[in-house]
């Protein structure tokens, strides 16, 4: 179905043609066995060996990301290809070989699926963060001034946090992607971010990244983040605020509004 995409000008990944082998390759298996059972199971061998490059990539897939549900048809083709390997292992006859084959894919899928889990979570996958943009005006320089915050996300913490570090002027509410986390961040900016900023997601309570115009202050500058972050994107008058999925998705929330 992928191929498909080549009608509108997309090129093809080499990998979609070592698949489509391969299909061949499995059904040609299919038949050929009807009449000679061990020389199918060999050309479908060939195949579902083929069907590795793949089936690697599918199982990634279906490892759990945040605020992302996968297709049933993902958890089939998982399922479907070692129900065939195991039929190709296992039919007519089993053997050493084809035993040992079965286990060895077995046996890397769980190790891909582990390792991929693992990966995520040292990452931050699965501790993002709430997110609050604010505008800030440095007016007044002598005193913090919440003028706008719908959801409350500047509590007595946070203004603590804003206070000590001497944060001054006034904050009002824009976007974000507020909800309830054990992690937070606060944007504030005063210009319009550079689009290449990063706001790397703490490992815990709560971060702000402040921006004057010129640069960006990490308060508390101590805290400990995880790899993952967001960067911003410009929407007209307006900046949105973008996360990258490990499946290769963007998704934007609107952040600072400036008109």
């Amino acid at each position: 179905m992928r191929m498909l995409l080549i009608v509108w000008g997309v090129p093809l990944h080499p990998l979609l043609f070592v698949a489509l082998l391969a299909a061949v390759a499995v059904a040609a298996g299919g038949v050929v066995s009807l009449a000679r059972p061990e020389r199918g199971r060999l050309v479908a061998a060939c195949g579902l060996a083929g069907f590795l490059v793949l089936w690697f990539p599918w199982l990634i897939s279906v490892v759990p990301e945040h605020n992302i549900i996968p297709s049933p048809l993902s958890y089939l083709a998982v399922a479907g290809y070692l129900f065939v390997a195991a039929f190709a292992s296992f039919y007519p006859t089993r053997s050493w070989p084809s035993v040992s084959a079965f286990v060895l894919v077995v046996l890397a899928g769980i190790a891909t699926l582990g390792l991929s889990y693992r990966q995520r979570e040292r990452m931050g996958e699965y501790d993002r963060p709430s997110i609050a943009c604010f505008r800030w005006d440095p007016r007044p320089s002598d005193t913090l001034v919440i003028a706008r915050d719908p959801f409350g996300c500047i509590d007595e913490q946070a203004k603590s946090t804003l206070t000590t570090a001497n944060l001054h002027g006034t904050l009002s509410w824009c976007g974000g992607s507020t909800r309830e986390t054990a992690q937070r961040v606060l944007v504030v900016a005063q210009a319009r971010p550079p689009e290449d900023s990063r706001i790397f997601y703490p490992r815990s309570g709560l971060l702000v990244y402040a921006f004057d115009g010129k640069a960006w202050t990490k308060i508390p500058a101590q805290a400990e983040t995880y790899a993952l972050y967001s960067t911003f994107q410009s929407s007209g008058s307006d900046t949105m605020i973008c996360s990258d999925d490990f499946s290769g998705g963007r998704t934007c929330t609107a952040c600072l509004q400036w008109r």
